[in-house]
């Protein structure tokens, strides 16, 4: 097992693959390229893989330098997060991390989410909108606190998931003319309503 990794080395690390070239992080970190480089060096020598490949003149990262660097994110995104929430306030924010599938109607989110979003409680929420499957790897993970979908989580992804059911939304089809015209004999068929009018376009009447 790998202890005591230089942190500070891990930073540098971070900073050059953002920026592309050790040239361009070393204004960014203000120090020298010289010292950079030999600071990525023994985070390497510690680590006993290259995090980077050098094609021509350019700095590359390897396979293992990219899986890295997607923790070294999640790491330093952590980072300024707490410090945003716990600098010069003694009341701390929580943040809830909510994934919305991309199906769901705005509308409802939002009326969903409105006790959060209107009260006066230290939380910081944080939508995510995307497809399910993706959303749902993020909430194995832990990157996620929730997740709002209009379908349950598929069993075929073997998640331990909590799933309730929040809400039922009614679909209706609504046509302009009596009949379905052009369409189909498959077309759904409006149910009888106490004034019989049910699916269909009341026609203007005078004075309304």
């Amino acid at each position: 097992m790998i202890t005591n990794i230089n942190y500070n080395h891990f930073y540098y690390f971070w900073v050059v693959s953002n920026a592309g070239s050790i040239a361009k992080a070393s204004k960014t970190l203000h120090l020298t390229p010289q010292t950079i480089s030999a600071q990525i060096s023994m985070l390497e020598q510690r680590l006993g893989k290259a995090l980077f490949i050098r094609k021509g003149r350019q700095l590359v990262l390897s396979d293992y330098g990219r899986i890295s660097k997607q923790y070294a994110d999640d790491m330093f995104a952590i980072a300024e997060e707490w410090l945003e929430t716990t600098q010069g306030n003694d009341t701390y924010l929580k943040t809830l991390k909510v994934g919305i599938s991309d199906a769901l109607p705005k509308s409802l989110v939002t009326r969903w989410l409105a006790p959060i979003i209107n009260s006066d409680s230290n939380i910081k929420l944080t939508c995510i909108d995307g497809k399910q499957e993706e959303l749902l790897s993020q909430l194995a993970i832990h990157k996620l606190d929730l997740l709002l979908s209009d379908t349950p989580a598929d069993n075929n992804y073997n998640l331990k998931v909590f799933a309730t059911k929040s809400a039922k939304v009614i679909l209706g089809f609504m046509r302009l003319t009596p009949s379905p015209g052009n369409y189909s004999q498959t077309f759904p068929q409006p149910e009888p309503a106490a004034n019989g009018t049910a699916g269909q376009r009341q026609p203007h009447q005078p004075g309304n």
